[in-house]
C-alpha cells in the first residue's frame, strides 16, 4: 500500500471504509429482515390455519351435539327399539315410528346445522332413514364398506370411518358413526351414520392463493386439499415453509406448505437490485476517479521527472509552463 500514490491510497480507503461497510450492513440487514419476514409469515399462516380449524371445530360440535341428542334421548330410544327389525313400512305402527324418527331428525336439522352434513339411521335390517329427502344410492352402495369399519362393541362412541369416494364422481364424503344400544341390552338398535361432503372442506381450504394446504384425519389419511403433501414432513431440511395445526376434538391435522422464495422473492429482488446499484455506482466512480487522477497527477509527474533529472546533474532541464502569465502591476 505504501508504494501507491497518495490519490490511489484515497481511492483504496474509500473502497475499504465506505463501500465495504455499506455492502456488509446491507447483507446483514437483508438476512435479518428476511428471517423476520419468514417468522411473521409463518405466524400469520398459523393464525389463518387456526381460523379454518375453528370453523371445522364448530361443524364437529354440531355433529357431536346431534349424535348426543339422538343417543341420549329416552323416548327416541323407544322408537328405535320398535323400529329396529323393520325391513319396510309394513304396519301402521311402523309408519308411526318412522315419522317420529323423521320428526326428531327435523328437530335437529332445524338448528343451523351445516348443509353439507347428512345423517342416516340404519336399523338392524339395514333400513335407512335419512335426515332429509335425498338419494340413498351412495349410502346403500357404501354401507357394507362402512359397516366393516364400525366397532359394534363401542356403543355411543363417535367413530371416524374415513373418506369414501363415489364411483360416478371424484367427490367423496367423510363418514362418522355411532352405535346405539338399548338401555339394558347388549344388542344394538341402530347405527347413526353422519356424512360430511368433501366439497365443504375444499371450500374452507380454497382461500389459500399460493402454496399447498391439506387436511388429514387422525390416521394420516387425506380428507381434503392438495394430494401431493404427506402428513409428515418428508424433508425437514428443505426450503419449504411448513405449518401444522391440530384439531384436538378429532386429532385432525391441517398442514400448509409453501416455498420460502414465494414469500421472500420480492425482498430478495429489491436487495439484489440495490447491491447492483451500489456496484454500478462504484464502477462509475472508479472510472471517473481514475480519469481525474490521471489529469491531476500529470503535472506532478512532470515535476518529479524534472527534479529527478536536475538531481542527476542536468541543470538545463526546464518545466514547460502552459497558460497565461500575468505581469506584476
Amino acid at each position: 500500500m505504501f508504494k501507491l500514490t497518495f490519490y490511489r491510497r484515497i481511492q483504496l480507503s474509500f473502497l475499504l471504509f465506505i463501500i465495504v461497510p455499506i455492502i456488509t450492513v446491507s447483507v446483514i440487514s437483508f438476512i435479518l429482515i428476511k428471517e423476520t419476514m419468514v417468522e411473521k409469515l409463518q405466524l400469520s399462516n398459523e393464525n389463518f390455519l387456526n381460523v379454518i380449524i375453528d370453523e371445522i371445530g364448530k361443524t364437529i360440535d354440531d355433529v357431536t351435539f346431534s349424535s348426543h341428542f339422538i343417543v341420549n334421548d329416552t323416548s327416541f330410544r323407544t322408537y328405535l327399539k320398535k323400529f329396529a327389525d323393520a325391513d319396510k313400512l309394513r304396519t301402521y305402527d311402523d309408519y308411526i315410528n318412522f315419522n317420529e324418527i323423521k320428526g326428531v331428525f327435523s328437530l335437529i336439522t332445524s338448528k343451523p346445522l351445516n348443509n353439507n352434513i347428512s345423517m342416516y339411521l340404519v336399523n338392524r335390517k339395514r333400513f335407512i332413514i335419512p335426515s332429509n329427502e335425498e338419494d340413498l344410492k351412495l349410502v346403500n352402495r357404501n354401507l357394507d364398506h362402512l359397516y366393516e369399519k364400525i366397532d359394534f362393541n363401542k356403543p355411543e362412541t363417535l367413530q371416524w370411518l374415513g373418506m369414501v369416494t363415489g364411483k360416478s364422481s371424484n367427490e367423496g364424503t367423510y363418514y362418522m358413526a355411532r352405535v346405539i344400544h338399548g338401555s339394558h341390552e347388549k344388542e344394538y338398535l341402530s347405527v347413526l351414520i353422519i356424512g360430511i361432503s368433501e366439497s365443504y372442506f375444499e371450500r374452507l381450504l380454497k382461500p389459500v392463493e399460493f402454496g399447498k394446504i391439506v387436511l388429514f384425519d387422525a390416521g394420516g389419511n387425506r380428507i381434503a386439499g392438495n394430494t401431493k403433501l404427506s402428513s409428515h414432513d418428508s424433508d425437514p431440511k428443505s426450503s419449504n415453509l411448513r405449518s401444522e395445526v391440530t384439531l384436538d376434538k378429532t386429532d385432525w391435522t391441517l398442514v400448509y406448505e409453501a416455498n420460502k422464495e414465494a414469500f421472500t422473492g420480492k425482498i430478495s429482488r429489491t436487495f439484489f437490485t440495490g447491491i447492483g446499484g451500489v456496484i454500478l455506482f462504484f464502477i462509475l466512480f472508479s472510472i471517473t476517479s481514475l480519469f481525474m487522477a490521471r489529469r491531476l497527477h500529470r503535472p506532478i509527474q512532470k515535476l518529479q521527472r524534472v527534479i529527478r533529472q536536475f538531481g542527476m546533474g542536468n541543470l538545463d532541464v526546464r518545466i514547460e509552463v502552459k497558460g497565461e502569465m500575468k505581469s506584476p502591476s
